[in-house]
């Protein structure tokens, strides 16, 4: 993963005049990007039926040779060390410590429905 990070960063300043200042944010973004990019691929891994797909989503048919679709497939299908980690996180997913229980209200209007709710009480 690092070397690609590196190799798309050097394509980028091939590309464009970039300062030393701004190579930091450059990886991080393309750090980002490729973790993101893994993540979707990751999705159209398996079709409907649970079946795992053995040719690359039309989507990234322009990006992706079957190659490298049948290894990141091999990796995230076989792959103890890769299984064993899916495992342990969504074990850990799905039992939070601290749930998520706001919803799409946000946090300052749950806080002002339970004062509302005290003060209901109270009074």
């Amino acid at each position: 993963m690092q070397y690609v990070i590196v190799l798309s960063y050097f394509y980028v300043y091939a590309t464009f005049d970039v300062g030393e200042q701004h190579k930091n944010y450059i990886i991080k973004t393309a750090g980002k990007t490729l973790r993101q990019f893994r993540t979707d691929a990751g999705k159209c891994l398996r079709d409907a039926n649970g079946n795992v797909n053995l040719k690359p989503p039309a989507k990234y048919a322009n990006l992706i040779y079957e190659a490298d679709w049948m290894e990141f497939v091999t990796h995230r299908t076989q792959d103890e060390k890769f299984l064993k980690i899916s495992e342990e996180n969504r074990k850990r997913a799905s039992n939070p410590l601290y749930p998520y229980r706001v919803s799409r209200m946000g946090y300052r209007e749950v806080e002002e429905k339970i004062v509302s709710i005290v003060n209901s009480y109270v009074i």
